[in-house]
């Protein structure tokens, strides 16, 4: 009920009545709404059918109304619960049975509240949008992965929560709407959202009391965390893959998992990889995680399907997990009853989460993930920590000869290799180089750029298209929820009245829109994208980001966006720097990034690059100030690059005759050397070092022989730690450059002080 019934039941009156309004707005000056609502609101007694029905294991119970009748009845049956208004923070975890409340909840309202906490009429909506709460995108993934959704008393007036029922049928055929008896009109209305039970709360509870319940245990491949790689029920006789097949799949990424499965061990589709597929194979024999890693676009994905299918031909069960269900705990005690267990991650961030829940209790199960190389080589430290060891890891960059050769043959017997194709393939490294060849050569960009005209012509669907491959790029998939709060609106709906044409840059996958290969984003966005409109769906990313960032994909997904170096890779042209300031700016007026350390830390390094010392230095000290009230908040990539400006600014200051910052330098030289001890923060630290060599060029002169001495010993501690330190291949090339330069750099401060 919103107020208008409510004040039209109280009073006794119509509240069609043209006079109602009137006598409406008079009584609200006249009476203490708040104590009106609170009484009507606050109960006192349930029913035996509701307490019955709110005594069952619901997995999540989501209200409209106002009212505390759950907390009420959770009360009395002496159970422990959680309850949630829209606009509270949402915890890391949410137990089974919780109440969140999408319109407001008496128990959160108070006389000066009132009017803000209850959304109370159509105004309130505009102003609080429930999409634009971040209890949205636990609402869509709880109707997702829900066996079942029933909606109790709900007549679809609300047209707000309407709108977020998208008649998508794998939602419609688990949607159920419990009504007091049979009305045609109310059926004719819900009939693409879900089938109506006509018996009223009642017979429905005595009904939920009597039916046997689920046992996942029975079942662990119909699971909802957990999707069974079965290749005896997919590998069905199908006809051989088309050109069109094949070419979608090389330049768009378009990839059918059964034909892949129907097609193996050949090379009709697919290029089997037969090589590292059995590497894989025999190192997960004795490893128990197995990180599987290449740069963008070289074929992680595709490449687990093929690992999938040899695991199972040699006895292993494989499940893939992309996401992270309210049900996970169920559903890993369904695995225990299974032997030679393999999770299959295609996101290193839900591995991090799921794996965490998964390993102590399936000892024996074994871990899959892909990860792109640059974010492996960042991580590995952590990555060493939070997965289960035994660890080994195998690389997807390059391309075998055998490889190679199967590309040729596969392209060759599709038709598409043209003999200036054929000439450029010989000399890729990788796959992405090859998709990249292709898509020189097959006129894919006329085409698009007809197909993209009118989808491109309607601004929100510009923004959702824009966004979708942006986070594609940075190994992230928005789910509708996102989307939904970046754009303003249903995209999904938007997408569908161009079909045809969308279908060449998205797949319509349920209720979602997700993109093709990250290279194809990549394409997408060097060749289609302005970069106004890059910029402008970054700032929507970051924000909304921000605002969600206790869930590790939205950590991913700020960290990323909010990097000087992605943005320079995905912001193009003349007027790069001006369009990057300008989006920062706009940045920091927002309350949640401002108050964010790496964002300050980030806009410092931008006016680094844009040579404005001064106010990188400003910034940087804003990034302590923010980090400083951030409880175990590590400050060590603040740390490096204070001593690059410290170092820069010092460089630029020609006219001092003393090195104003030089006990600032020394303190950040005493952070770095211990630094270069811990694995993921290597790399940051050799990068800040390189800048001393210009420093003692250009500064030494104005360095006390105090001075000198000083940096001398920092100098001979750090040369000490980095021959102590084992590095790995990748950052020892790194690590022998470095320790280069601070020879150099000794030798010049010798000469000065001599």
């Amino acid at each position: 009920m919103k107020l208008k019934s409510i004040f039209a039941e109280i009073v006794g009156v119509d509240k069609n009545d043209h006079n109602f309004q009137t006598l409406a707005d008079e009584v609200a000056r006249t009476t203490d709404l708040y104590q009106l609502l609170y009484e009507t609101f606050t109960i006192n007694e349930l029913s035996e059918a509701q307490l019955k029905l709110l005594e069952l294991p619901w997995l999540r119970i989501y209200t409209t109304n106002y009212d505390d009748s759950v907390e009420k009845a959770f009360f009395d049956l002496k159970r422990s619960f959680k309850s949630f208004n829209y606009d509270e923070k949402k915890p890391r975890k949410i137990l089974p049975g919780s109440v969140v409340h999408l319109h407001g909840t008496i128990g959160k309202t108070n006389r000066g509240n009132v009017l803000e906490q209850l959304i109370l009429n159509e105004g309130s909506y505009i102003k609080q949008h429930f999409e634009n709460s971040i209890w949205y995108d636990e609402f869509i993934r709880d109707i997702r992965f829900a066996t079942n959704c029933f909606f109790i008393g709900y007549s679809l007036s609300d047209y707000h929560i309407s709108a977020l029922l998208h008649p998508v049928t794998d939602i419609k055929d688990k949607t159920y709407f419990v009504n007091r008896s049979t009305d045609k009109i109310f059926e004719r209305r819900v009939q693409n959202y879900g089938q109506v039970i006509p018996e009223g709360l009642e017979d429905f509870s005595k009904r939920c009391i009597s039916l046997p319940r689920l046992d996942r245990l029975k079942d662990p491949f119909s699971l909802k965390s957990f999707r069974y790689f079965d290749p005896h029920k997919d590998k069905k006789t199908l006809a051989p893959p088309t050109a069109i097949e094949i070419l979608n799949l090389v330049t768009y990424g378009t990839f059918n998992e059964k034909r892949c499965i129907a097609s193996l061990p050949g090379r009709t589709y697919v290029v089997p990889r037969q090589e590292r597929v059995e590497n894989a194979a025999a190192i997960l024999k004795t490893a128990r995680s197995l990180l599987v890693h290449s740069r963008l676009g070289n074929g992680k994905s595709l490449f687990l399907s093929l690992l999938a299918y040899k695991l199972s031909e040699i006895g292993y069960k494989c499940f893939w997990c992309q996401d992270i269900s309210p049900t996970l705990n169920q559903d890993i005690n369904a695995l225990h009853s299974l032997n030679n267990v393999v999770i299959i991650f295609d996101s290193y961030d839900v591995a991090l989460d799921v794996i965490r829940a998964t390993a102590d209790r399936l000892d024996a199960a074994k871990f899959v993930i892909a990860i792109r190389t640059g974010i492996q080589d960042v991580r590995l430290h952590e990555i060493r920590e939070r997965l289960p060891s035994p660890l080994e890891r195998i690389n997807l960059n390059g391309l075998l000869e055998a490889e190679k050769d199967d590309f040729f043959h596969l392209l060759d017997d599709a038709g598409i290799l043209e003999p200036a194709l054929r000439k450029e393939l010989s000399r890729c490294e990788d796959i992405r180089e090859v998709v990249t060849s292709v898509y020189k050569h097959s006129g894919i960009k006329e085409k698009l750029q007809q197909e993209l005209e009118p989808i491109l012509g309607d601004s929100t669907l510009r923004t959702a298209m824009v966004s979708i491959h942006l986070l594609n790029i940075a190994g992230q998939y928005p789910d509708s929820a996102f989307l939904r709060a970046i754009t303003g609106g249903d995209t999904y709906v938007l997408a569908s009245k161009f079909r045809e044409a969308a279908s060449e840059i998205v797949h319509f996958n349920g209720d979602d829109l997700r993109p093709h290969s990250p290279i194809f984003s990549e394409y997408l966005s060097e060749n289609f994208f302005d970069a106004e409109d890059v910029v402008s769906s970054i700032y929507s990313i970051v924000t909304e980001g921000v605002r969600r960032k206790p869930r590790r994909p939205y950590q991913a997904i700020t960290s990323y966006f909010m990097q000087v170096t992605n943005l320079k890779r995905l912001v193009k042209g003349s007027n790069q720097s001006s369009l990057l300031a300008g989006l920062f700016d706009q940045l920091h007026r927002d309350i949640n990034v401002n108050g964010e350390p790496l964002f300050w830390l980030q806009y410092s390094i931008l006016m680094m690059d844009m040579k404005e010392l001064g106010a990188a230095e400003r910034f940087l000290n804003t990034a302590y100030a923010r980090a400083s009230s951030l409880t175990g908040f590590k400050t060590f990539q603040l740390d490096t690059h204070a001593l690059r400006i410290l170092l820069m600014l010092e460089s630029a200051d020609t006219e001092s005759k003393s090195v104003v910052r030089f006990e600032q330098i020394l303190t950040q030289l005493d952070n770095i050397a211990s630094m270069l001890n811990e694995a993921s923060h290597r790399p940051y630290a050799l990068r800040a070092l390189k800048e001393l060599e210009n420093f003692v060029r250009v500064r030494g002169y104005a360095l006390t022989v105090t001075e000198c001495n000083a940096l001398l010993m920092h100098l001979n501690r750090l040369t000490a730690t980095l021959q102590s330190v084992q590095f790995d291949d990748d950052s020892y090339a790194e690590s022998q450059e470095t320790s280069t330069i601070l020879e150099s750099v000794k030798e010049i401060i010798l000469m000065r002080s001599a």
